[in-house]
């Protein structure tokens, strides 16, 4: 049962990175040194948030529908779907690791 949880999750992570695009033969996650990955992904982050102008928040823009989100608050529209891309692709590259292993004991 646990295997069939993990499989749904990769399912959401592949639909969820389909901008991403990257060969997981090529790139490995879990090779990284952790402080090389932890920089890498903090350099897109400062740009992202430096973008955010004090106006998004007062507009609270992540409360109304998406096109009014975009408009209103589109830099924090930008930098939360980034997180949540960072966030699905690091899930994903650790259930490939679990569903590989899941596989192997079978």
């Amino acid at each position: 049962k646990r295997c069939d949880k993990r499989k749904k999750v990769e399912e959401v992570h592949l639909k969820s990175t389909k901008s991403y695009a990257y060969d997981p033969k090529l790139f490995n996650l879990l090779k990284l040194s952790p402080d090389v990955l932890a920089r890498q992904i903090t350099l897109v982050d400062v740009k992202r948030f430096k973008a955010i102008h004090p106006n998004e928040f007062k507009a609270r823009g992540w409360e109304k529908k998406d096109q009014e989100k975009i408009r209103l608050s589109p830099n924090i529209h930008k930098f939360t779907s980034h997180f949540n891309q960072i966030s699905y692709w690091v899930a994903g590259e650790i259930l490939q690791e679990s569903t590989a292993v899941c596989v192997q004991t079978r």
